[in-house]
């Protein structure tokens, strides 16, 4: 029923009886996925702002994922995350100097963006592939690399958001979390799975983790983590020798009181606390004190590189 439901919508819009807004005033890229959680749109969009903000004016809009506020609302570095949602947040505070707006609707928040900030020429839509009432002239896929949409199902027997036939709409389709030792010969047998457009063009990425964060005045740690897939996290910590024990909550978890002593029990005096980026912003005020592993994107130049000059035929710079 649920891929019906997709199949049909999807439909509608392909055939113009839905209509997708175009905008020519200014580039509209859309950054997504298919599958449900876990294929790294976060570090991507980062990747994204931090390698674009100094050429392009550029605004970020989300959907602002279970915060409490409604309509649209400007992200600042002050908020709470459940006014705003949790990454919206994290991504503020690491670029400050950058528009971050949520609402549902993103073809009003683009229309006030216009209005009010006329100098923007590129708005950043994220986690919007499944948001078709806009029509991005750039559309980023993402796939997970050990977890890709062509071995999936739509949901409720699979995790897709809509079927497969979905990455057709993409201009670039990102493979994400890619192990270190991926070989050419990999990489060949991957795209060969992926049933490509001529149109369509294929890079990997793969996630980095910032050793700089982690703590040396201790090896015990406790890992904690409402996040799809915390489990290369956990790999990596123990990689580093820290024996590290896993306290998962479900993906974009609201932390409880209740939840702060569960966490503080199980650390006890011999763990030290170590949680994601994106549950950071949502144990502030928690009282508990914890170190932050921070993780980048990469992404080889290639992609970056034609990436631009794809935003340049569309902003005319």
């Amino acid at each position: 029923m649920y891929f019906l439901i997709t199949l049909i919508r999807n439909l509608l819009f392909d055939l113009n009886i839905l209509r997708s807004r175009t905008y020519d005033e200014v580039c509209v890229v859309c950054v997504g996925n298919i599958r449900v959680g876990g294929t790294g749109k976060t570090p991507m969009t980062e990747y994204l702002i931090s390698s674009l903000k100094e050429e392009f004016e550029l605004v970020v809009i989300s959907l602002g994922y279970k915060r409490k506020t409604k309509g649209l609302k400007e992200v600042q570095v002050s908020d709470d995350a459940s006014a705003v949602g949790d990454e919206p947040l994290q991504m503020k505070k690491k670029f400050p100097d950058v528009h971050f707006f949520v609402n549902k609707d993103r073809n009003f928040a683009i229309d006030y963006i216009r209005k009010n900030l006329p100098q923007v020429r590129l708005i950043l839509l994220d986690d919007a592939f499944q948001y078709r009432r806009t029509a991005p002239n750039v559309t980023v896929l993402l796939t997970e690399y050990n977890r890709p949409y062509f071995k999936d199902k739509v949901i409720p027997y699979g995790r897709l958001r809509e079927g497969q036939k979905s990455a057709e709409r993409a201009d670039f389709i990102v493979v994400t979390k890619c192990p270190d030792n991926l070989s050419a010969d990999d990489k060949q047998r991957f795209c060969s799975q992926l049933r490509l457009l001529s149109n369509q063009r294929v890079f990997f990425s793969k996630i980095c983790y910032d050793e700089s964060t982690l703590p040396m005045d201790c090896s015990k740690l406790l890992f904690v983590a409402g996040i799809d897939n915390p489990q290369p996290a956990v790999e990596f910590l123990r990689s580093k020798g820290f024996d590290t024990e896993l306290k998962k909550y479900p993906d974009h978890h609201t932390y409880t009181l209740k939840d702060y002593e569960e966490i503080k029990r199980l650390a006890g005096n011999e763990r030290r606390i170590i949680t994601t980026e994106k549950d950071a912003v949502r144990l502030e005020g928690s009282g508990l004190t914890f170190c932050v592993l921070k993780i980048r994107n990469e992404t080889d130049n290639n992609f970056l590189n034609i990436l631009k000059d794809e935003l340049r035929r569309h902003i005319g710079s």
